[in-house]
């Protein structure tokens, strides 16, 4: 092999290895997907509960034109009573696959695709992948209607922009021009001790201090710290701040796009968000302050990352972003926040070094075991078992348990650790079920008890004496019984009414304990499609019979929760 050939391969190599970071965002390749107007209402990464938001929210009312943003085929539909509702996902050329979610309707060909599927599966919920030549669409081609479906709050386009062969998600503005020159905005600088060791002003506690503007030219915003612009700390220290940004169209306040941190000229901390996986989504609980969220629901950035925390939003690193201050000199200190756009909000302060003045106190925590985050963990006790999968924890956890007796449970409560420490992946929790009587085994789940004693089922399945089930969250649980059926209630429909003129029936169903597992509807014996808004704890049949002639039918409906509790219910009508 000679030299030219050799380096042309490790060009090549180096391109296929780095290429994710070096995409090419073409800004003329793709058209807005709503044809009444480019308005953002969510930013892409935005905190969500749990999550990232992974894509943007564009403004729409209900019924508003949804189009094809290039030449592509439909390659997925999914129709659900939660998440994304109606959604629709598209493969382009170039290899991205553009995704359109919530949609209220499909454009016909689309719908008639998706009927065959449910009443050929009798069922609401379809997750179907299409082959190339099944669905061609067009760019600016209608594919359906803006709306609220699944788990939306109120009419909206939720639109993604992913790469088709790896799935991550990208950031959809960064394909297109949308104008704006307004800075973001950051309203609180918070400065943590990361270990009892570390001091901010003499005190081991963190510190809060509220931000002012300075001046500001054009797109950029010049930012310092009300009061004092000096902080005393020692040891070692990391950096959260309050931010959002906004834009020339839009008040509501959205996430920012990147983050830099430069102490003394030396940048030890950046975040970009350009795109992530969705096993990433759940890291947005390390991205903030999640112990100050669970309690207060503040979003607070925190800028120095936790050891397992391996979201690629984290483009460069110093020390996890943690600053070691061992002396008593000046650090100055700077934050930049950016938009998609460059538009740019900058806070300077100084760090004052207060290095050998505070008296080090030892401390003896009380806790169960030691979990550390790089390994598989188990916490074993006669009436419970408890495995944590490796990379479950952010950061070594140092384990806390309690069980206590109390009437109306077929378990002890079970006190696991505390709600303020996120997982990123689910525990498995076995509990001893050997107080569940026989006959109501088939009825046993483990719930999540909260402070007012209402229950959160987790559900569970017997593998020997334990029920066994799998949970994102620390908490108080216990062994719980659900004998009671689902309630079925008619929305303003009495037996034997003359619906000939009626559009739609409609029912509203809810489950006390273990959810709605399944429910199905039948006129005259024949199966019929219900669409299920769970946010609403709606049933709708639309009537697709254009010629009613007021004859007698018979409704039948039934819903089963997850423990096979089943109710029925029964409506005669003419139409």
């Amino acid at each position: 092999m000679n030299t030219k050939t050799y380096i042309l391969i490790l060009i090549l190599c180096l391109h296929f290895f780095f290429g994710i970071s070096q995409r090419n965002y073409t800004k003329d390749y793709f058209v807005s997907p709503v044809r009444s107007g480019f308005r953002v209402l969510s930013n892409f990464g935005d905190i969500r509960s749990n999550h990232f938001h992974t894509g943007i929210d564009l403004r729409t009312g209900e019924g508003s034109y949804i189009c094809a943003i290039a030449d592509g085929f439909v390659s997925r539909i999914k129709v659900s009573p939660t998440g994304f509702g109606n959604a629709i996902y598209i493969d382009h050329p170039n290899g991205f696959t553009s995704v359109y979610a919530h949609l209220s309707s499909f454009s016909k060909k689309i719908e008639d695709y998706v009927k065959v599927l449910q009443y050929k599966a009798q069922d609401f919920s379809i997750d179907y992948y299409l082959k190339p030549d099944e669905i061609e669409v067009c760019q600016n081609e209608i594919i359906g209607l803006s709306g609220n479906t699944g788990s939306s709050n109120g009419p909206h386009l939720h639109f993604e922009i992913r790469d088709t062969k790896t799935e991550y998600i990208i950031n959809p503005l960064l394909f297109y021009d949308v104008k704006d020159n307004k800075p973001p905005v950051i309203t609180k600088l918070y400065i943590y001790p990361t270990d009892r060791n570390s001091y901010i002003n003499n005190t081991n506690a963190r510190a809060i201090y509220n931000v002012a503007p300075t001046y500001s030219k054009k797109g950029t915003s010049f930012l310092k710290l009300k009061g004092n612009n000096n902080i005393g700390a020692s040891g070692r220290i990391g950096f959260g701040i309050e931010s959002y940004d906004t834009d020339n169209y839009t008040k509501r306040p959205a996430n920012i796009y990147s983050i830099d941190i430069i102490v003394d000229t030396v940048n030890i901390y950046s975040s970009r968000f350009e795109e992530f996986s969705f096993d990433d989504k759940r890291a947005v609980n390390s991205y903030i302050d999640y112990r100050e969220f669970s309690r207060n629901l503040k979003n607070i950035q925190r800028c120095f990352v936790e050891p397992n925390n391996k979201t690629p939003i984290y483009t460069h690193l110093k020390n996890q972003g943690i600053i070691d201050i061992s002396d008593n000199s000046i650090h100055k200190a700077q934050i930049i926040v950016k938009d998609v756009n460059g538009n740019s909000a900058s806070l300077n302060f100084n760090i004052i070094g207060n290095a050998g003045k505070q008296t080090i106190k030892e401390e003896k925590d009380e806790y169960s075991k030691i979990m550390p985050f790089e390994e598989v963990n188990y916490f074993v006790k006669e009436d419970i078992l408890i495995s944590f999968p490796e990379d479950v924890f952010y950061d070594t956890v140092y384990f806390e348990y309690n069980k206590i007796e109390q009437r109306g449970i077929y378990s002890a409560l079970h006190q696991i650790h505390n709600k303020q420490t996120p997982l990123n992946k689910k525990m498995l929790l076995s509990i001893k079920a050997d107080r569940v009587p026989k006959e109501y085994k088939g009825k046993a789940l483990i719930s999540l008890i909260g402070n007012n004693g209402s229950g959160n089922s987790i559900g569970g399945q017997f593998k020997d004496d334990f029920l066994t089930a799998e949970t994102y969250n620390f908490g108080n649980y216990a062994i719980v019984l659900d004998t009671i059926p689902p309630d079925i209630v008619s929305v303003n429909k009495k037996p034997y009414e003359d619906l000939t003129l009626g559009k739609t029936i409609r029912f509203k169903i809810y489950d006390n304990l273990s959810g709605i597992k399944k429910y199905t509807a039948f006129i005259d014996g024949r199966w019929v499609l219900f669409e299920y808004d769970k946010k609403n704890d709606l049933l709708t049949h639309y009537f697709d019979d254009p010629n009613a002639y007021g004859e007698l039918h018979e409704l039948e409906l039934f819903v089963e929760d997850e423990k096979g509790n089943i109710s029925s219910f029964c409506l005669p009508y003419y139409r």
